[in-house]
């Protein structure tokens, strides 16, 4: 079994990767806090002291104002009542930690260039087709950072068209297939 170490300082943040092989543990720091695959929601509630607005929306707001969502696997109906306490979805295995960022000059390219200058690798303009049936438009075009077979990191900008507030969006995903990771980048940008 091998197993790499690194530990990676990151500015205002700091990532540490331990065993990235996949399906064994991942554990990074990033915005002053240890995250982990893999994990299930009810793991990172308790030890995140998560806020929950029903029906399935975990998340935290750290006092820089980033806010980190989970993102996990769910099947249909999972969201259907809107009151369900936020026990209900405990069990589901998380795929994706969403740290969102207001839009201001120079916070996209500083995040992006210190995660490439600590990785000593280049986020890469990635198109695809998204896997899904029920999605309007099927390709798409992301940058990712690929750690290993388990691990990526995407980040993105919410769309110049866009009136409301504009978000940047750092995303860990966990064993995810690329049409999968086209779906997700998507989300969480307003």
């Amino acid at each position: 079994m091998r197993r790499i170490y690194l530990i990676i300082l990151i500015s205002l943040f700091s990532f540490t990767l331990i065993k990235i092989n996949r399906n064994e543990a991942v554990e990074f720091v990033f915005c002053e806090e240890k995250w982990m695959f893999p994990a299930t929601v009810e793991e990172v509630v308790n030890v995140h002291n998560l806020s929950y607005k029903p029906p399935g929306y975990y998340y935290q707001v750290n006092g820089r104002g980033v806010e980190v969502v989970l993102d996990y696997h769910y099947n249909p109906g999972d969201f259907d009542d809107e009151y369900q306490s936020k026990e209900t979805l405990y069990s589901k295995e998380l795929h994706s930690y969403v740290f969102r960022f207001d839009e201001r000059a120079g916070v996209y390219d500083s995040l992006k260039n210190e995660i490439e200058k600590s990785y000593k690798k280049k986020f890469v303009l990635t198109r695809g087709i998204k896997d899904s049936k029920f999605a309007i438009e099927k390709n798409f075009e992301y940058n990712f950072l690929t750690i290993n077979k388990a691990l990526t990191i995407g980040i993105a900008v919410s769309p110049q068209w866009q009136n409301k507030e504009r978000k940047i969006v750092v995303r860990y995903m966990y064993d995810l297939p690329l049409g999968k990771m086209g779906i997700v980048m998507g989300n969480y940008l307003e």
